[in-house]
């Protein structure tokens, strides 16, 4: 169940952040074991795909209500640019390049369908001819060592279709960020797949 590709061919979607402020040991990004309200990577990547699979894909800027806390939701799309605006202090996730497969017909192309299978096939999208990076005020983010683990979850409805049982598996890297300084943060995405290069803006406004 492939949406809103960035690469042609694949749900994609890449962020790189440039912020206000230099890297330190101070540095807003949430390691990879680390956790945001209570839960890491993971979690909030199956988040944003639940979302997709109901129908209801997340907007450039919305929120998550986790354990009791609002976290920011922030995405882009392909060639395009969009601003947010958020409080100081407000943790974040940042949905990047994420591919997913499920049991559903024709969502596994060359996979079975057990968990294993599953899991392999959303992988695979990342074996294959695609660059993508990020960077934060200009310094390199690992995307790499952000990857989130890949997560078996139910499916509780899809679109258009009764499929209370699939089985879904999402693999991906995304960015949990404890909270931006007060300004204007500045995001660009980019990303090279074999349909092309493709560009995104969007600037978040913290107070």
């Amino acid at each position: 169940m492939r949406r809103g590709a960035l690469c042609v061919g694949a749900t994609a979607v890449l962020v790189l952040f440039l912020a206000a402020g230099g890297l330190a040991a101070t540095s807003p990004i949430v390691p990879a074991g680390g956790k945001v309200a209570g839960k890491g990577y993971a979690y909030y990547l199956k988040r944003v795909w639940l979302l997709n699979f109901a129908g209801s894909p997340p907007l450039s800027c919305s929120t998550l209500t986790v354990g009791g806390q609002k976290v920011a939701l922030l995405r882009t799309t392909p060639q395009n640019s969009a601003t947010c605006n958020e409080p100081a202090g407000r943790a974040i996730y940042v949905h990047e390049l994420t591919n997913e497969c499920s049991t559903l017909k024709g969502d596994h192309p060359g996979f079975g369908t057990t968990n294993a299978d599953l899991v392999k096939c959303a992988k695979a999208f990342f074996n294959g001819p695609v660059i993508y990076s990020a960077t934060l005020d200009g310094q390199a983010v690992d995307l790499h060592a952000l990857l989130a683990a890949t997560g078996e979850f139910f499916v509780p409805k899809v679109v258009g279709q009764s499929a209370p049982t699939a089985r879904s598996a999402a693999y991906g890297p995304g960015i949990l960020l404890r909270g931006l300084s007060k300004g204007t943060h500045t995001v660009y995405s980019t990303a090279s797949c074999p349909g092309g290069v493709d560009h995104s803006t969007l600037k978040v406004h913290v107070g």
